[in-house]
């Protein structure tokens, strides 16, 4: 098994831009203030976690309304193209729904935590402006956790806690 690393590629050239987006490779990339993000595919665990939790919310939020999606991108409203996160599953107001995800906010957002990922690094963008925002650690199957982000007041970053 290798080790996780990040990488840093400064002004890729056009040509792999390209060739990575028509080979689906840019799937699961994030644009952090103007920084292009090229994650790694989730894992197996990763997928399954995620779908179950997706079968277990949208019977919930139906009532209200909302949608729940997986896997789609997050834009600052300010910012659009240059600044937005693609968590793991959203329950989404469609009033906040585009043609190319959702608009500045959604009423859950939930990060699977997968080792030597940047899911830690996203609650602050989200705990901007979502009500609720969720790490789900993603481990052995027979050692899964949970950790709950709350906004705290008037702070601006999560406060996570085992659950």
């Amino acid at each position: 098994m290798m080790a996780s690393m990040n990488a840093v590629l400064i002004d890729p050239p056009a040509w792999f831009v390209e060739r990575r987006k028509e080979m689906g490779g840019d799937r699961w990339d994030e644009v952090w203030e103007g920084v292009q993000h090229m994650a790694p595919q989730p894992t197996y665990d990763h997928q399954g976690i995620g779908s179950e939790l997706v079968a277990l919310l949208v019977p919930l939020v139906k009532e209200r309304g909302w949608h729940v999606r997986y896997e789609t991108s997050l834009y600052d409203p300010d910012r659009g193209e240059s600044d937005y996160r693609v968590p793991d599953v959203m329950v989404v107001d469609p009033a906040h729904a585009s043609e190319r995800g959702v608009e500045g906010r959604a009423e859950l957002v939930v990060e699977i935590l997968s080792p030597g990922d940047e899911s830690r690094a996203k609650l602050p963008f989200y705990a901007r402006r979502q009500r609720a925002v969720a790490g789900l650690r993603a481990r052995a199957r027979d050692r899964r956790g949970a950790e709950a982000a709350h906004k705290l007041g008037r702070r601006q970053r999560p406060a996570l806690r085992q659950i």
